[in-house]
């Protein structure tokens, strides 16, 4: 009985143990690229980070990116248009440069491109919270920035304009 018992006990931490370790993901932050305009979205996750992104230091050149067609197939070159490297070792971390479609994203994805869109890299951490977001595409002519001083950065835009009434 004794035995019996301290079996069922020692299955039930293995159990917990178990539990616990595959709860705990492989990163502490993800990256994802959003391209999107009124009609359509595409958001594909394009590198996971070992660590927080304070460790990370990142360089943006998006003129880069370029829509290719295969057959019935498209993909999206990034080439080097997002790098990613460690703050203290300046080690380069590996960013995903091909985003592949399927046939019916193809068509929309290019009216994406050739007309106004919104492009930007949202971060998330482990815990799917989204923690920053950095704009690639530069603001049109007229949207409004914010000026120094108005308590607001340079790089956020109003979603919707002020009415006045």
């Amino acid at each position: 009985m004794l035995i019996l018992i301290l079996l069922l006990l020692s299955l039930i931490f293995i159990m917990a143990a178990c539990k616990m370790t595959i709860k705990r993901p492989k990163y502490q932050t993800y990256i994802r690229l959003d391209l999107q305009n009124a009609n359509y979205r595409l958001e594909k996750i394009v590198c996971y980070l070992p660590y927080t992104l304070k460790h990370y230091k990142i360089d943006i050149f998006y003129a880069e990116m370029r829509l290719e067609n295969y057959l019935f197939f498209g993909i999206i070159r990034l080439y080097d248009c997002i790098k990613i490297s460690e703050k203290i070792t300046e080690l380069h971390v590996p960013v995903t440069k091909v985003i592949y479609l399927a046939p019916w994203q193809i068509k929309s994805i290019g009216n994406l491109l050739m007309n106004d869109h919104s492009a930007k890299l949202s971060i998330f951490d482990h815990r799917n919270r989204l923690t920053d977001i950095i704009h690639l595409t530069a603001p049109r002519q007229g949207d409004d920035i914010g000026n120094a001083g108005d308590g607001r950065s340079d790089n956020t835009f109003k979603l919707y304009p002020e009415l006045k009434g």
